[in-house]
């Protein structure tokens, strides 16, 4: 396995995690948009397009059935198994909009004993956890983690765990999602920001089959920039391949927050999600 120079300038080698202070209530503007913006066209000599990881990717990989593996916190890191019944007091809140529910169950992804089920009605309906972690400024760098697993395949998009900045021009996410087409990363930000130094994006990081755990980590090595790009992000999943993409919103200025489950519903659909191993490092 290639060894990733963002993940290994913060010391991890699988999913960790970071300590963080705790708070009351979930950033101003929320999902700030229902509907990832297009991704900007292709440079001369630039990486692997998504559709060409799409055809020539294994449909069966990757992909890794539940208990097999270990989850490692490193210490002094913010990491949430969904081992324990009081998992909700490590949150800042739980959050459901419209008709969504979140319940823990007794499965895991690795081989502990517990993982969170999410499920949602419609493209107004979220159900996730809340973690207000830190106050960010200038350069950092940082991995987000956790293992998901969709029972079935949303009708078109559901909405899973993201990292939200609440900046000067409002709030700005990176999600990752799944289609039926697989596994994606988005980059998005408010229409103000977009208007001015921000670039929507989605990067396909994954082919995704129903009822598979998908261990997904997201490197991130930020820059405090006045325009785009604003530093790199890494992904691999089940340690595969990292796929390697520019940061094009601005995440070096404001408070953070990881949003843990389905943060935007299927668009006139029912979807579920599975959570499980959650964690967050920043540096």
């Amino acid at each position: 396995m290639r060894t990733s120079f963002i993940l290994a300038s913060v010391g991890l080698v699988a999913v960790l995690g970071l300590a963080g202070c705790a708070a009351d209530n979930e950033p101003e503007g929320g999902n700030v948009a229902n509907v990832p913006h297009s991704a900007p066209g292709q440079s001369p000599g630039a990486p692997q397009t998504d559709e060409e990881r799409i055809a020539h990717a294994n449909p069966g990989y990757p992909s890794v059935p539940s208990g097999e593996a270990g989850f490692t916190c490193r210490q002094g890191a913010f990491c949430e198994a969904f081992d324990s019944a009081n998992y909700a007091s490590n949150w800042s809140t739980t959050i459901t909009t419209g008709k969504g529910e979140l319940e823990q169950r007794n499965e895991s992804a690795s081989v502990g004993t517990g993982s969170l089920h999410l499920e949602t009605r419609d493209e107004s309906s979220t159900a996730f956890l809340l973690r207000e972690t830190a106050v960010v400024a200038d350069t950092w760098n940082g991995s987000l983690g956790f293992a998901i697993r969709v029972p079935a395949l949303p009708g078109s998009y559901v909405g899973g765990p993201e990292l939200t900045v609440k900046t000067p021009v409002g709030p700005v996410y990176v999600r990752v999602f799944v289609t039926p087409d697989g596994i994606f990363l988005e980059q998005n930000a408010t229409s103000e920001c977009s208007a001015d130094r921000c670039t929507g994006s989605r990067t396909f990081i994954s082919n995704v089959l129903p009822n598979h755990w998908y261990n997904v980590v997201v490197g991130f090595e930020v820059n405090a920039r006045n325009s785009a790009p604003y530093g790199l992000i890494e992904t691999s999943v089940n340690g595969g391949q990292f796929v390697t993409s520019d940061l094009n919103v601005p995440l070096s200025q404001g408070t953070m927050f990881l949003k843990a489950g389905i943060t935007q519903g299927d668009p006139g659909a029912y979807a579920a999600m599975d959570l499980d191993n959650v964690s967050l490092l920043v540096r």
